[in-house]
């Protein structure tokens, strides 16, 4: 694994995830909820690197998307961070790399990053924002499994 090129794959996925999550996910929402583009990368670039590398993967993706949206800055950081220990975890628990385990841990991760922001503020519509929370989580499960390949690819990481 050369460092380098998992450094430089990470800065172009998030940099790539933060202009879909800014232009592209309100015109591609389902039923009123929207992919995260920067809760895929985050669990993307997580699975590729050590648990000291997905929580700077979670810090980051938290960071923009706390910039992007211009408000609660420490609550997109913690449940960001919560989302990088997800996908750096299941690594260290020695589960395979691949394309479906990254769907299956960006369902989980959206999931609970999804009830912690809820608890984190106060949302008036809590079955609204619960129902939005599941349909984000399979939009991300989808295009978790559609991104991780290529970005393995680009980052020279090996399957174990």
């Amino acid at each position: 694994m050369n460092r380098n090129s998992v450094i430089w794959t990470a800065i172009a996925t998030f940099w790539i995830c933060g202009g879909l999550n800014e232009g592209v996910a309100k015109d591609i929402a389902l039923f009123g909820a929207q992919p995260d583009f920067l809760i895929v990368a985050t669990v993307v670039i997580s699975m590729l690197t050590d648990l000291r590398g997905a929580a700077l993967a979670g810090f980051t993706g938290g960071f923009f998307q706390g910039a992007i949206t211009g408000a609660n800055m420490w609550q997109y950081v913690v449940t960001r961070l919560i989302v990088g220990w997800i996908g750096g975890s299941l690594i260290e628990m020695r589960f395979q790399r691949n394309f479906l385990i990254a769907a299956l841990a960006c369902f989980v991760a959206t999931l609970i990053a999804g009830l912690v922001f809820l608890f984190l503020t106060s949302q008036p519509n809590i079955l609204g924002s619960l129902r939005d929370t599941l349909i984000s989580a399979m939009y991300n499960a989808v295009l978790a499994a559609l991104v991780y390949t290529p970005v393995e690819r680009l980052s020279g990481v090996k399957t174990r």
